[in-house]
C-alpha cells in the first residue's frame, strides 16, 4: 500500500533527513516547528581560522563538517570539535557521509597527477597536454584516514553516501580525449598544399562503485549506457543512483544483489534520477525531461511502483511538490515545493491507517511498507488474513472506557496474522472479544518486539519474537 501524507513548511536550506531517525541533518541555520521545538548551540568553528564552518552530514550522536578557507574536514561529538586534517597529503578534503560506527567518507585531492590532452588551435601539430590533479574517495575511521583509489584506469573517486556496514558509494571517473583532426585538401589548381585542421575534445566516463570490505567494485550501467553515479546506500546494502541509457535518456537504478534494475520514469517524463533509500527499500527522486531541473516531479518508489508524490498528499493543500531530499526509516520525506506563489520547504508525514470511529473499525489485508499501522477505535474487527508492514510498527489500540455508553472497546482477531519485519507488535489495553479457540492470531514481529500493555486478553495467540510486558 501506498502511504499518503501529510506535510508542514520548513525552511527553504533544510536538505536531509537521518536514516535512522526523524533527527534533521544538512546545511540549514534554523529548523522551525514550534517556538520550542529546538535550540541552536555554536560549535566554536572558529577557533581553527578556517573561515565560516559549515555542517554537512549527522548520525545519532555526531556531526562533520568543513570550513571554507582551509577546507578540512571537522569532527564535531559531545561537544568538541576535532579536525581530521589531511593525513593523506591532500591540502584540503572534503566530507561526504558518515555512518552510526563514526566512519566518514569523502574525498581530497592526491600529490598524483594526470595528464589531460587538447588542442589551443587548429594550427598546433601535436595536442597540447596539461597536468591535472587525481581526487580519491577517503574512508576515516579509528583515527586514520584511507585512500580508497579509484576503478581500474580512472582518475577521479568521491564518496556520496555510507551505511551502518561501513559500506561506502560513489562515482570513479576519468577523462577521455577524442581526437577529430581533418584532413584540407589545397587549393583547385594544387598550388595551395593540403594541410591538418587539428581539433578535438574531452568527455568524462564515469561509474557508481561500492566500496566494501577493503574492494572498490563498479555497479556498471543500465543496458546501452557508458555512464552511472550512485547517490545512497541503506543497512541493507541496496545502492541507488542514475544511469543513461540507449535512448539517450538518464534514468535510476536500485542495485541490489548484484542486479542494477531500471525505475523507469514518471509518465510523461524521460528521465528520473534516485536521491535517497530507506531500509525499507523505499526510493525518493525526481523526474524531468531534457535536463529541465525546473520541471522536474518528484517521486516515491515503492513496492516496484513509482508514484507521483503529488498524488499522495491532499489535493486541495495548495502544494505544489517540486523536489524530493531525503526519506528516512519512518517513510518521512524532506523536499521543496510551491504554496502560495512561494517556495519552502516541507515534510511529508506518511499518514498510518488509523481511525477512531463511533462505530469501530472493519480491517481486511493490509499491507505497507515501511509505514507504521494503527488500528485504534471501538469493536476492532481484523476480518483479513494478513496484517503486514515492513520496518513499521503495529499497534492494536482498543482502550477499554467503562463508562462508555458502549462499554469497552473490544478487539476482535478472526483468526488472522500480524507480522511487523523489524517493527514492534503492540497490544495496548486489549480484549479480544472472540473465545478460546474461536480465534487463533499468528505474531511475528521478526527483529522487534511483541508488548502486551494493560487491560490485554486474547482468546489464543500463537507468538514468534520477543516478548514484554
Amino acid at each position: 500500500m501506498i502511504p499518503h501524507f501529510t506535510r508542514f513548511s520548513l525552511p527553504k536550506r533544510l536538505t536531509a533527513i537521518c536514516r535512522n531517525t526523524a533527527k534533521f541533518c544538512g546545511a540549514f541555520s534554523f529548523l522551525i516547528r514550534h517556538s520550542s521545538s529546538f535550540k541552536a548551540t555554536s560549535n566554536n568553528g572558529s577557533r581553527y581560522n578556517g573561515g565560516n564552518p559549515y555542517a554537512a552530514a549527522i548520525n545519532n550522536s555526531i556531526y562533520l563538517s568543513y570550513t571554507n578557507g582551509t577546507q578540512h574536514t571537522f569532527l564535531y561529538s559531545d561537544g568538541k570539535i576535532t579536525n581530521l586534517g589531511t593525513s593523506l597529503g591532500g591540502s584540503y578534503s572534503n566530507p561526504g557521509a558518515i555512518n552510526n560506527s563514526g566512519q566518514l567518507a569523502g574525498s581530497y585531492p592526491t600529490s598524483i597527477y594526470y595528464t589531460v590532452n587538447y588542442y589551443s588551435s587548429y594550427k598546433d601539430e601535436h595536442p597540447l597536454t596539461e597536468q591535472v590533479q587525481e581526487y580519491h574517495a577517503f574512508l576515516y575511521q579509528n583515527g586514520n584516514m584511507i585512500d580508497l583509489g579509484t576503478l581500474p584506469g580512472d582518475t577521479y573517486s568521491n564518496a556520496t553516501s555510507m551505511n551502518n556496514l561501513g559500506q561506502i558509494v560513489g562515482t570513479s571517473e576519468k577523462e577521455v580525449f577524442h581526437d577529430t583532426s581533418v584532413y584540407v585538401s589545397g587549393g583547385a589548381y594544387g598550388t595551395e598544399p593540403g594541410y591538418i585542421y587539428h581539433q578535438g575534445y574531452n568527455t568524462t566516463e564515469e561509474q557508481a562503485f561500492i566500496y566494501s570490505n577493503g574492494n572498490m567494485t563498479g555497479l556498471g550501467t543500465l543496458p546501452g549506457g557508458n555512464s552511472s553515479t550512485a547517490t545512497d546506500i541503506n543497512n541493507s546494502g541496496q545502492v541507488i543512483g542514475d544511469s543513461n541509457t540507449g535512448n539517450n535518456s538518464e534514468h535510476a537504478f536500485l542495485y541490489s544483489q548484484g542486479q542494477m534494475t531500471d525505475l523507469g520514469t514518471l509518465p510523461g517524463y524521460q528521465d528520473s534520477y534516485a536521491i535517497a533509500i530507506n531500509d525499507a527499500g523505499q526510493i525518493i527522486g525526481d523526474s524531468y525531461s531534457d535536463y529541465n531541473y525546473n520541471s522536474a516531479c518528484p517521486f516515491l518508489y515503492s513496492n516496484g511502483k513509482m508514484t507521483d508524490l503529488n498524488s499522495l498528499i491532499p489535493q486541495d493543500s495548495g502544494w505544489t511538490l517540486l523536489d524530493s531530499r531525503a526519506i528516512n526509516n519512518k517513510g518521512q520525506i524532506l523536499g521543496y515545493g510551491q504554496i502560495g506563489g512561494q517556495y519552502h520547504a516541507f515534510l511529508l508525514n506518511p499518514i498510518s491507517t488509523t481511525a477512531t470511529p463511533k462505530d469501530g473499525i472493519t480491517v481486511g489485508n493490509i499491507s505497507t511498507q515501511g509505514s507504521s499501522v494503527l488500528l485504534q477505535g471501538l469493536k476492532i474487527n481484523l476480518t483479513g488474513s494478513n496484517v503486514v508492514t515492513k520496518g513499521g510498527n503495529i499497534t492494536f489500540d482498543g482502550s477499554t472506557i467503562l463508562n462508555s455508553s458502549t462499554g469497552a472497546y473490544t478487539f476482535n482477531s478472526a483468526k488472522s496474522t500480524a507480522t511487523s519485519k523489524g517493527g514492534d507488535i503492540t497490544f495496548k489495553n486489549t480484549l479480544d472479544s472472540n473465545s478460546a479457540g474461536a480465534s487463533s492470531l499468528s505474531l511475528t514481529a521478526g527483529l522487534g518486539n511483541i508488548t502486551f500493555t494493560g487491560l490485554t486478553q486474547l482468546a489464543q495467540a500463537i507468538a514468534y519474537g520477543t516478548l514484554a510486558e
